[in-house]
This record gives structure tokens, sequence and C-alpha cells, in this order.
């Protein structure tokens, strides 16, 4: 039995140390259109936090090895005004927004008697919005109307020392409106969670070790503007990407202007490759091409490059690796999917042409 297994293997380790040998890692930032998509004349907008403070005895609890043991109190208000600092500077930081003002509760809300009250995420009323246009010219008005933290505190045996952890569960309800014509244009609701655990030698010790919740709030807001401003505009991500290095001294020469950033040069030596090359670097210089073109930022010209790689395969006497062709497929449909990334963008640069991959 385990002789048979050895072949498998063989051909896995193979195949795996194969496709690292003739690859290389190419590592770049796409720009990406949020869920929010407007055009670049809106980009003044003010964040306005419109929920109420949560109850500090709702929805905290401490456990004892996972048995419920006893509710706790965490006042968890300063939460939101972290996080709408964290927002309104990655909005900025990312670029389409020229201006990112922050509206704090106390101008919004008045006291309210009904404790519950937090849970509920009523919009801001039409008198609300209007006000907001008019002390402020703004285009975009993006509201919080709803967070809510939720902890679960827990300390349990862990080998010869005890584990204590800290689970916290954050719930958020947004909406954006037009300013120029107080309208609803977007709203969804976003949730995250993060945790905390620290070791002692007794529980005591272990609990005391975790940070207070309060001192947390400015990380858990930080995670939360990452995400949440990814919703609101377009953003830089990075992605990775492989290029075939090796076939023939095109192939290697091609590498070395990698190196340097000369993606032209590697192009020239990618294109003769292709039409003068033999064996299966003449696709995978078809290949390299689709990643020339994808830097560019022409989708269209990347796809035709994947068709054409398509058609050398076929046309091929010595066919591809079952990993080229996977890698071929993946790499077709996140090239559909960045060709329709590219027409939402053009909505937010009124048509113009804007850089796909930071310089």
């Amino acid at each position: 039995m385990k002789k048979a297994l050895i072949l498998p293997i063989l051909i896995f380790v193979a195949t795996t140390f194969t496709s690292c040998n003739t690859m290389l890692l190419y590592r770049m930032e796409v720009l990406r259109p949020g869920k929010l998509v407007v055009t670049s004349d809106k980009n003044d907008a003010i964040l306005v936090d419109n929920s109420f403070p949560q109850n500090p005895s709702y929805g905290h609890v401490v456990l004892d090895n996972f048995v419920y043991k006893k509710d706790t109190t965490f006042i968890t208000d300063s939460l939101s005004t972290f996080l709408m600092r964290s927002i309104a500077d990655d909005l900025l930081q990312e670029g389409f927004f020229k201006n990112v003002r922050i509206n704090p509760k106390a101008r919004i809300k008045s006291e309210d008697s009904e404790k519950d009250k937090f849970l509920r995420a009523d919009p801001l009323s039409t008198e609300q919005i209007r006000a907001l246009v008019t002390s402020n010219d703004v285009d975009l008005i993006i509201s919080l109307d709803h967070l809510t933290v939720m902890s679960k505190t827990n300390v349990h045996p862990f080998d010869y020392i005890f584990r204590a952890t800290r689970d916290v569960s954050i719930s958020s309800i947004w909406r954006i409106y037009d300013a120029s014509n107080d309208r609803l244009v977007d709203q969804f609701q976003y949730r995250d969670s993060l945790y905390w655990q620290t070791f002692g030698s007794l529980p005591a010790n272990a609990l005391q070790y975790l940070p207070v919740p309060e001192e947390t709030f400015p990380e858990i807001a930080e995670v939360m503007a990452k995400n949440i401003s990814r919703f609101l505009g377009p953003y830089w991500e990075q992605v990775d990407r492989f290029y075939f290095c090796t076939g023939s001294y095109r192939m290697k020469y091609a590498s070395d202007c990698i190196r340097n950033e000369d993606w032209k040069g590697a192009a020239a030596l990618w294109l003769e490759e292709y039409n003068k090359g033999f064996g299966r670097s003449v696709y995978r210089a078809a290949m390299n091409m689709m990643l020339y073109h994808e830097v560019q930022g022409d989708m269209n010209e990347a796809m035709e490059w994947g068709r054409k790689t398509e058609q050398t395969i076929d046309c091929s006497h010595f066919g591809a690796s079952s990993f080229d062709l996977e890698l071929l497929k993946n790499w077709l449909e996140t090239l559909q999917m960045r060709s329709i990334e590219s027409e939402k963008l053009k909505i937010y640069f009124n048509g113009n042409l804007t850089p796909n991959t930071k310089e």
C-alpha cells in the first residue's frame, strides 16, 4: 500500500517544483471600484454619526470554560468617533474624495429616553438632511445609522496553563444620500468580528492580560474603516500575478527586463518568442503577453491574447500542462471581471482613462 503512494507523491512534487522553476511572481496594485459608484463631481462628502448610544449592559457576557458565568458592561460610545476618523483618513488617502468632513453625533442626535432605541437603524429625516446641506457645501452624505458591539470573554484550561479570549462582533448600517436632491442613493450593512487571546498560569492572570475593551476601539475602527471605505469609493488593492521565465534565451532575457521594469522590452521578446519559438514556450509567451496588457490597463487586448493562447495550445503537438491550463482559465475569468470593473471606473472619472496600476 505504501509503495502505491510513491508515484502520485513524486508526480505532485515534480509538478509543484516545475511550476515554481518556470514561473516568477509579480505583485502590482490595481484600482478597483467600490460598491458606491458616482461621478468625479461627487467628491466632497460628510460623515454623519446618526447612531444612538448603545446600552452598556447589552450584549457583553463572561464565560468560564465555555459556560455562561455572568453579564458585564462596556461603554462603547467612543467607537463611532474612532470609526469616523479612520474612514475619513482612508477615503482621503485613496485619493478619489477631495474633502471628507465629520459631523459629530451631538449635532445630529438629541437625548432620548428609550434605552433600546440603539437597536433600531432610523434614517436621517428630510429636515436633518436639509440642515446638513444648508450648513455644509457637500455632494454626498454618508450616514452611520446603527452601530452595536457584542463581546464574549472566556477563560479555560489550555495544556498546563490557562487561555483567555475576548470575541467581539460589530454590526453597522449605513445610508448614502445625494445632497443635491436629498435622495437616498445606496445603503448597506457591514458586520465584522475580531478576537484577542492571552495566556496565564492562573485564570485571573490570563484575564488580566486581556486589553481593556475601550483601548481596542482604535484598532477595531481601523479594521472596519479599511473595509467600509471600499464600499464608498475606488481603492487600490495588491494582487499577485505569475509569468513564465524559462523556455528560451528570449524568455530569460524578458525576465531581466521585468526586474528592471522594462515592460516594452519584455513584451518585444515575448512577441518574438510567440512568433519564432518552439514547444510550450510559444503559448507561455502568449500568456505573458496577457500580463503585459493587463499592466498597461488594456483588458480587451489582454483577453485577446488569452484567446491566442488557447488557439496556440489547440494547434500544438506538445499540449499544455494541467497547471498551465488551470492558470489560463482563472486568468481569463479575472480579466473578464477586471474588464467589467474598468467600465465602472470610467463612471468615477467621467469616461476618462484611469490608471490601472500604481507606478
